[in-house]
């Protein structure tokens, strides 16, 4: 256990100093930080008339592997963020399985395997805390925690991993 603890945070460390630039949030790459679960997460800007107010919107892209599908089977998400009159940051789950869509998001609709996943933190290398919305052009969080999460991955993929969050593992050319 403690091996494993000074790996994570060997790797943490190495990730803080690998990005001479600040990555914008449009490039930034995640991974999960757990070493038996193989979830990625990525940013990308989406178009939709309900959430218009701002269009087009950054989104958060979740890829989670699926219980019992073999290496090439994910699970794909996507979640817009809301923020009320607090600093704390909502996610609002995308309406469609296949493609980032929040199209009749008002409806009633079968409850998707991540409709519980309401709450995002993030943090700058620096450990500052985002209080607003990820927003395209912005520098990229080193740090992406979504705490209910950890509860959904059993039921999604079969295992039951130590918790973890999501660190910048790479930021695109």
């Amino acid at each position: 256990m403690i091996t494993r603890q000074v790996a994570v945070t060997a790797a943490l460390v190495w990730h803080t100093a690998s990005f001479a630039e600040p990555c914008k949030i449009d490039k930034a790459r995640y991974r999960y930080t757990s070493a038996e679960y193989n979830a990625t997460a990525d940013f990308l800007a989406v178009h939709s008339e309900w959430i218009g107010h701002r269009s087009p919107r950054t989104a958060l892209h979740l890829r989670l592997p699926l219980a019992g599908q073999g290496q090439a089977a994910f699970l794909d998400d996507w979640f817009v963020f809301d923020q009320g009159s607090s600093q704390r940051i909502y996610l609002m789950n995308s309406t469609s399985r296949s493609s980032p869509s929040w199209a009749g998001w008002d409806d009633k609709r079968s409850v998707g395997p991540l409709d519980t996943l309401f709450n995002f933190y993030a943090w700058s290398a620096q450990y500052v805390v985002l209080v607003k919305p990820p927003s395209s052009g912005d520098v990229a969080p080193e740090y992406i925690f979504l705490p209910e999460l950890h509860a959904l991955i059993p039921g999604i993929s079969g295992v039951s991993p130590l918790p973890g969050m999501f660190v910048l593992d790479r930021c695109d050319a």
